[in-house]
């Protein structure tokens, strides 16, 4: 594809909510270099709507700057499909509990499918947490599923090692 990769970043509660957070931003990407665009802020559903007002005007905040909000963990909280037209978040990470269910059932893929469906029809970029075999990942391609991570492709790694793998990711 030639995209260069995403650096995302994982806000607590407390980090999500803090007035400083878009000065802290904006200084780590002038001394990193980044682009705006190439960062992403993970923050997670339940931490969203704790101050839904609040949460809208942050990621409207990060969004004018050019930086991806992804709603982790998407439908575990208390989640109403009123909230995406409120926050709007730029991507949308499926729960790895519909990617790997307990019991695999219709009902369940088609809630993949139709998260997949409503992220492509209202500009969001879907992706699926938890990914571990390669049939979990054919299926959620089935569904026309662009973007995963997990355990098939890597376990995690410290920093120091994700440098030596987008090295060699860049290159190909």
């Amino acid at each position: 594809s030639g995209r260069l990769p995403y650096v995302t970043v994982n806000l607590s509660a407390h980090q999500f909510h803090d007035p400083s957070l878009l000065s802290i931003i904006e200084q780590s990407l002038r001394s990193s270099g980044l682009e705006p665009d190439r960062l992403v802020v993970e923050v997670t559903e339940r931490v969203a709507l704790l101050d839904v007002g609040e949460s809208t005007s942050v990621m409207e905040r990060l969004n004018a700057l050019g930086i991806g909000v992804a709603l982790d963990n998407f439908g575990t909280g208390f989640s109403s499909l009123s909230y995406l037209v409120h926050l709007h978040p730029r991507f949308i990470k499926i729960d790895q509990s519909f990617v790997r269910p307990p019991l695999e059932t219709v009902y369940n893929d088609t809630l993949l499918e139709t998260i997949v469906a409503l992220g492509s029809k209202l500009d969001m970029t879907i992706l699926a947490e938890g990914i571990e075999t390669p049939a979990q990942l054919g299926r959620l391609r089935h569904f026309g599923l662009e973007l995963s991570q997990g355990f098939l492709f890597s376990p995690a790694v410290p920093a120091s090692d994700a440098k030596g793998m987008l090295g060699h990711a860049l290159a190909d």
